[in-house]
């Protein structure tokens, strides 16, 4: 059964915390501001082999869904609605019912190509 891809407890520290002197602390705010950036181009990355793997024609079945959800943003405003859709299609059922905001993405991109 297709599920939402949990990322490692590593990866979930680097997004969500700041090491100082091996340890993990709380940010400040600046440097909140540049995990979110750093988190963003991390699944805006993944995003990418998401898309590739589209491309090729396989099924996406163990996706993370805030990587989807950040590069159908980023392609919603980039216009690339095809890009959206080719994801959307290979994505498995499960995933775009569980997701009301993927669902979306995917019935406008539809709208616009159309």
């Amino acid at each position: 059964m297709p599920e939402d891809q949990i990322p490692e407890i590593k990866t979930l520290l680097e997004e969500n915390f700041v090491r100082v002197n091996g340890k993990y602390k709380r940010p400040e705010m600046l440097e909140k501001e540049e995990l979110e950036r750093r988190r963003q181009q991390r699944l805006l990355r993944e995003f990418d082999d998401i898309l590739e793997k589209a491309r090729r024609g396989q099924r996406l079945k163990d996706v993370r869904k805030e990587a989807v959800l950040a590069g159908f943003t980023q392609c919603y405003r980039e216009k690339r609605f095809e890009d959206i859709l080719r994801v959307g299609r290979k994505l498995h059922k499960r995933i775009v019912e569980s997701s009301p905001e993927i669902y979306d993405f995917i019935d406008i991109a539809e709208a616009k190509v159309r």
